[in-house]
């Protein structure tokens, strides 16, 4: 899968998964180049589950702790939402959190390939139809010769 592909499957998965956690980090991108959930977890022997809700440039905004809470298992014993902060964090830009909108904003359809598909047609070599027909022919005479003897 090249980068590109990669990134869009990495953030549809992050922003639209309907799972629950019982530890959310949140903050911007400190948060999200700096935290892996699963190395803080091996490292303080807890057995919970945690995703990492940084995002480019973010800000504390109401939609953002709206998002950040929807991602929480309100049935775990231990809820924690870990938030980074920043000076950056609440400036006027930053609480657009244009990184995390752009992604909500992606269709229905648009998320669907990012999640589902993407991953498999890194399995297949593209080919043009053309390319196809000619190997098929190409095919087909090869079996006809070898045919004759």
């Amino acid at each position: 899968m090249d980068d590109e592909s990669a990134s869009k499957h990495f953030w549809s998965k992050k922003v639209h998964n309907q799972q629950k956690y019982d530890v959310v980090f949140a903050g911007d991108s400190r948060v999200f180049r700096g935290i892996s959930p699963n190395i803080v977890f091996e490292k303080s022997k807890q057995e919970l589950s945690g995703i990492n809700l940084g995002f480019s440039a973010a800000g504390y905004s109401k939609k953002y702790y709206d998002f950040i809470t929807s991602k929480l298992n309100t049935e775990s014993e231990k809820k924690i939402i870990v938030l980074g902060v920043s000076p950056n964090m609440f400036l006027k830009e930053s609480l657009e959190n244009n990184h995390l909108a752009k992604i909500q904003r992606e269709s229905y359809s648009q998320v669907f390939f990012n999640l589902f598909v993407i991953n498999w047609l890194s399995f297949f070599e593209a080919y043009s139809p053309s390319y196809i027909l000619r190997k098929m022919l190409h095919l087909n005479s090869y079996n006809k010769l070898s045919q004759n003897y």
